[in-house]
């Protein structure tokens, strides 16, 4: 049995005083492993995580005296999932079976500016699921040779998933994806 986490982060300026680039990542797993002679070895894993993005970006004029902000964008994703596999050796094959899957949510946030100005904020995003089975028949024919047959079947959807402009002037703009 084990937990396992995980944390990185940086930051740091992209050449100009209004650049910036910001990223963390968290992320956390449990898991067990289990053998069994007779009834073979089985492993389970639960993990889900974090990741946060932060940059700007900016123009600058073409005498390069002044720098303006243009985007201002925050991108907050989450994620958590599970893996089982299950594989025991029978005679001249090993038989391996597993499932998986996996939630994904994710947004981007963005101010506009115009010349300094505010314009929009844009929020565009969506979620992920995705679940999968799979199975593998390993047999050794000889000493010198195996044949290997297996078939994955997976299943995804994308759901809630839209871009939304407010303006500064004008109405709201939704395109639903």
């Amino acid at each position: 049995i084990f937990l396992r986490g995980s944390l990185y982060g940086e930051s740091r300026r992209n050449g100009t005083q209004l650049q910036v680039n910001q990223a963390t990542v968290r992320q956390l797993e449990f898991g067990s492993d289990w053998t069994s002679y007779s009834l073979g070895s089985l492993g389970l894993r639960l993990f889900g995580g974090t990741e946060n993005l932060h940059q700007t970006f900016s123009s600058i004029n073409a005498t390069r005296t002044t720098e303006s902000l243009s985007v201002d964008q925050r991108v907050p994703v989450s994620q958590y999932g599970f893996s089982a596999q299950w594989s025991k050796v029978l005679g001249h094959h090993m038989l391996v079976a597993g499932v998986d899957g996996r939630d994904v949510t994710g947004d981007t946030n963005e101010l506009h500016f115009f010349q300094g100005n505010y314009s929009s904020l844009l929020i565009a995003g969506g979620r992920q699921q995705t679940v999968g089975v799979f199975g593998e028949d390993v047999w050794q024919i000889t000493t010198h040779w195996l044949l290997s047959g297996s078939l994955r079947v997976d299943h995804w959807s994308n759901v809630d998933a839209s871009s939304r402009t407010f303006p500064a002037a004008g109405g709201l703009v939704d395109t639903p994806f």
